[in-house]
């Protein structure tokens, strides 16, 4: 939501200017267009597609039986983690269950690693729980496969700042160098990934949590804006950034 902020106030800020007298006020006039314009573009959904096609695409989702014929005729043991990341839990609130607690992104991970933990007889679901300070580790998703009545689920931990690094190497403590099955969103897939093999994990990835329309035909109602699109192309752009930043600094 940082971009969206950032957005609006930079609209809002041209049109304070706008009322000032000489060059101030069609300076403040055109950084208010300006801004009005990238965020109506980005509200559109082929906008939204364009930017999150070239994340999304990259890995297909994860064929479970594919996997296991795979496993078997190659002599390998299917893996035994199936490691869960994160999407930003709300703030905990002890009387409400875990699940409801849970983003719409942090829901599609813990549908999908639930299903391909239960595919799968021995695999342990793993999640990383994050300490603030003197608060005690906790994690959402965790807590929410419990919910759901998974009995293998295991906790990675971290006093660092939370991160996609910093989780992912909390994961590697458990899954060790041994393979295991990833599952992020689409979008954060490439990422994450990359992030996997730069500290010397062995990733399969089981994308999902998939945003963006393949194939769609052009319709009055996609050049209509919504906040769904740009809440999209938000994404999209947070991913891109991330990476830039990763290439820059050496963090994602």
């Amino acid at each position: 939501m940082l971009l969206l902020a950032a957005l609006f106030w930079t609209i809002a800020l041209g049109l304070a200017v706008s009322f000032l007298p000489g060059v101030a006020g069609h300076v403040g006039e055109t950084i208010a267009v300006l801004g009005f314009l990238i965020v109506f573009a980005l509200s559109l959904r082929p906008v939204a597609n364009i930017l999150l096609l070239p994340l999304e695409r990259r890995y297909p989702p994860l064929d479970v039986e594919a996997l296991a014929k795979q496993s078997a005729t190659a002599g390998r043991p299917l893996p035994a983690y199936v490691a869960v990341l994160g999407a930003g839990d709300r703030q905990y609130r002890p009387n409400v269950p875990a699940i409801a607690q849970l983003q719409l992104a942090g829901l599609a991970r813990l549908t999908e690693g639930v299903r391909i933990a239960r595919s799968l007889p021995d695999a342990s679901l793993v999640a990383c729980a994050f300490s603030g300070g003197s608060e005690v580790p906790r994690s959402g998703i965790a807590e929410a496969a419990r919910e759901l009545g998974v009995e293998r689920v295991a906790l990675a931990s971290s006093m660092e700042r939370p991160s996609t690094r910093t989780e992912l190497k909390a994961l590697g403590a458990i899954v060790s160098i041994e393979p295991f099955i990833l599952v992020t969103s689409a979008a954060h897939m490439p990422r994450s990934m990359d992030l996997c093999k730069s500290i010397g994990l062995q990733p399969l990835p089981a994308p999902t949590d998939l945003l963006a329309r393949r194939n769609s035909k052009l319709r009055l109602r996609a050049l209509l804006p919504s906040t769904q699109s740009i809440l999209q192309s938000e994404r999209a752009l947070y991913e891109y950034a991330a990476r830039l930043r990763g290439t820059w600094f050496g963090e994602r």
